[in-house]
């Protein structure tokens, strides 16, 4: 529900209804619904403009269903954005390290961007857009390095992924992705 908040606050013109497995209070333009995504979105069919899922799809059983149910509820020309966690750790598990998102027992499955993509376009959506996104943590990277030198580095990693000096596509955590309806 961060996200909804988020866009209440930046786009006041905006109808948001935020649907969650737990009850949430109220607040301001947010209407706040109850629901088990795994049984339906609980919205009339092309109802929305566009859809943010940001992190949900992994934790869904049946993915092919809830997909095809977010495609329902968006109207023609409706957009959805959201994320998914990458499947992709690059040379972490040979140093017996991974993404924090594997430590998550509720996800379903990871997402690589083909089958990401996959999963979209048999749900009818069209000009899939995929982001690699988020990163390794500085953190992680430093425990490559002496107890003593380990502050310093996490703040020179730090540093330098922000200046884009240290980058790898590679160790990208999520996937970031844009979909349209228009059929």
């Amino acid at each position: 529900l961060h996200y909804a908040r988020w866009i209440a606050e930046r786009f006041p013109l905006v109808t948001i209804l935020a649907l969650d497995l737990l009850p949430q209070e109220p607040q301001g333009r947010i209407a706040y619904k109850v629901v088990d995504l795994e049984v339906g979105v609980e919205a009339a069919s092309d109802s929305c403009s566009s859809v943010v899922v940001f992190d949900v799809i992994e934790h869904i059983a049946r993915e092919d269903f809830f997909i095809s149910e977010l495609l329902r509820v968006l109207e023609r020309g409706g957009v959805l954005v959201g994320s998914v966690p990458h499947d992709v750790d690059g040379f972490l598990p040979s140093y017996n390290l991974t993404f924090f998102h594997r430590s998550d027992v509720t996800h379903k499955r990871y997402y690589t961007q083909e089958s990401l993509r996959a999963a979209l376009e048999a749900a009818g959506f069209t000009s899939v857009q995929i982001f690699p996104g988020g990163g390794i943590s500085p953190h992680v990277i430093a425990e490559f390095f002496p107890a003593w030198s380990r502050w310093l580095v996490k703040k020179l990693v730090s540093v330098g992924m922000r200046l884009g000096l240290l980058s790898d596509g590679n160790l990208k955590s999520d996937l970031f992705f844009v979909a349209y309806k228009t059929a």
